[in-house]
């Protein structure tokens, strides 16, 4: 038997039968095993044991399925337990067990109210199960060949039991209720069941090779069914067919019953269409992956920008990927929305229709700030004067906002107008924050490279000059000129800072402390420079020199 896990892999349940002979004993084992074959991979696990039985001649009616809840799979089984020369006793049990092989649960099923040893269980999606049981017959009215051999029984009395996961009976139902065809026709050749996602009970009957019947049971108003097709989920944020303002909705909420975490690793995705309104296909809006979301214990919470929701009478719908979210108790992956059965759009939900009366009295796009004035009339120098006062604030070009002469009274507060302003396009890069987009990688190279070469001329120019005198006066201090040099350079600097760059700062305000700074060093020096006439070092050294220089030049 092969199931369909919650993750996508392909779980396989195989019945086994081993004889064992131990000290002239023989023995049966009975096993009932489960692997999984990831289709991604592919690889096939290793094996699990779900049940070993020993010394029990049979085990029937195995079947299993996926499930809604923390346990994952399930599967419901019947094994003989006694047998004698009139009769024989089986007893059905209900397996619980993880994606992973591991069992978490065990019990047997009371079915004692099904009186006969013919029948066949299955269990539901939504928790239960179903028990479908009939009787044979030979069949005495019709004559067939050896390939229909298996046509000499017949069956009659098809009859159902359905059960909920406590084994409370709630519902039963007998073949001659449901047919269309002649209520007495009670005997049928075959029969098959399939149990639906959207537990919905479908069975064939064939009556004669011409005559047969498909019926459907609906069991959603006797199970924990919702209209999302998933039990897990208690509520969401918007609610299922909820009127909703385009640019109202901030964030998409799902609550769900039982606390939750993250798969990892995860490429399962939570995605937001809109339906085309003529043709009512998907068109894509955006995808979450569950990191980007939060989760607060039954919480899943993911942000919405508001151009995701911004169209008008227009019908959104969202979905969410098997196994986007596990149990946060037994890490067992968690079934989606709209992942399964014949319908579509479970979670739909529609923007209200714009309608144009109703938005006569107000006109206003996106509110950038409010202006409190006093007594003001508001004309056409207001405006200007609004304008300015708006575009030194930011800062930015004067042309770049606008007023468009429309004013009105906001009819949800009376004290207030609405003024509407026209924001054009920045042209300049210059408007642009040196923060804004993305930082750009600099090349250090490309800085610099015009400063040393700067230097490098300099230093060529200055060192010719410097040997030159070194050559012309050896007893001279010679790097005194590349000293000067450095010093005008420096004080050239400060004055340039000052002035350019002294105002980036405005609070607190930096240029007159500044200019006060650099005022007063070049005052001291200058003080310090005059005061060296009355020295008696500086006379002396002025005075040999001038001496040592006068007797130069008469020689």
């Amino acid at each position: 038997m092969c199931i369909l896990t919650v993750d996508g892999n392909y779980g396989f349940i195989i019945k086994e039968q081993e004889n064992v002979t131990i000290s002239n004993n023989s023995m049966t084992n009975l096993l009932i095993n489960y692997t999984y074959l990831n289709p991604i991979t592919p690889k096939i696990s290793e094996g699990s044991v779900l049940y070993h039985a020993r010394n029990n001649s049979e085990i029937a009616n195995i079947s299993c399925s996926s499930e809604y809840s923390e346990h994952g799979n399930v599967c419901v089984f019947t094994e003989q337990t006694t047998k004698d020369a009139n009769s024989s006793q089986f007893t059905t049990y209900q397996i619980n067990f993880l994606s992973s092989g591991s069992v978490i649960k065990f019990k047997p099923i009371d079915i004692s109210s099904v009186n006969t040893s013919q029948f066949d269980i299955k269990p539901s999606f939504f928790g239960g199960y179903i028990v479908t049981n009939w009787e044979s017959e030979p069949n005495s009215e019709y004559a067939y060949t050896e390939l229909e051999e298996i046509q000499s029984i017949v069956y009659r009395n098809m009859s159902g039991i359905i059960f909920m996961a406590n084994g409370t009976e709630i519902i039963s139902w007998n073949l001659s209720q449901l047919t269309q065809l002649d209520p007495k026709s009670h005997t049928f050749r075959s029969a098959g069941f399939n149990l639906m996602r959207n537990d919905t009970l479908i069975f064939y009957v064939r009556y004669t090779p011409n005559k047969w019947e498909i019926i459907s049971i609906n069991l959603r108003n006797y199970s924990n069914y919702n209209d999302y097709k998933n039990p897990n989920i208690i509520s969401t944020y918007p609610q299922i067919n909820e009127p909703i303002v385009p640019g109202n909705i901030n964030s998409i909420n799902i609550t769900f019953s039982s606390n939750i975490s993250r798969s990892s690793p995860s490429l399962e995705k939570l995605t937001i269409y809109y339906l085309n309104a003529n043709t009512n296909e998907s068109i894509f809006r955006k995808f979450y992956s569950n990191s980007e979301c939060k989760i607060t214990q039954k919480n899943l919470s993911c942000d919405v920008m508001s151009s995701i929701f911004n169209k008008w009478n227009t019908t959104y719908k969202i979905e969410m990927d098997n196994n986007f979210v596990t149990f946060d108790s037994t890490n067992e992956p968690m079934y989606g929305i709209s992942e399964y059965g014949i319908e579509k759009n479970q979670w739909t939900f529609k923007s209200i229709t714009c309608d144009p009366q109703s938005y006569q009295e107000k006109f206003s796009d996106t509110t950038i700030g409010t202006v409190l004035v006093n007594n003001v009339t508001i004309d056409l120098d207001f405006l200007n004067n609004l304008t300015e006062e708006l575009v030194k604030s930011i800062p930015t070009s004067p042309d770049r906002i606008q007023h468009t002469n429309r004013f009105q009274k906001d009819v949800s507060s009376p004290s207030q107008y609405l003024i509407q302003l026209k924001i054009l396009k920045a042209k300049d890069p210059t408007d642009i924050y040196s923060t804004y987009g993305f930082i750009e990688n600099v090349n250090l190279w490309d800085e610099i490279k015009s400063k040393l070469l700067g230097l490098l001329i300099g230093f060529i120019i200055l060192t010719p000059i410097i040997l030159w005198a070194r050559y012309k006066y050896p007893e001279g201090q010679n790097f005194m000129i590349l000293s000067v040099i450095i010093i005008l350079f420096d004080f050239v600097m400060d004055v340039l800072f000052i002035a350019i760059n002294g105002r980036d700062v405005s609070r607190p305000n930096l240029y007159i402390p500044s200019s006060i700074a650099l005022l007063n060093d070049v005052i001291l020096k200058l003080f310090k420079f005059f005061g060296t006439d009355n020295e008696p070092l500086y006379e002396s050294y002025v005075t040999n020199n001038l001496q040592l220089e006068s007797e130069e030049n008469d020689v």
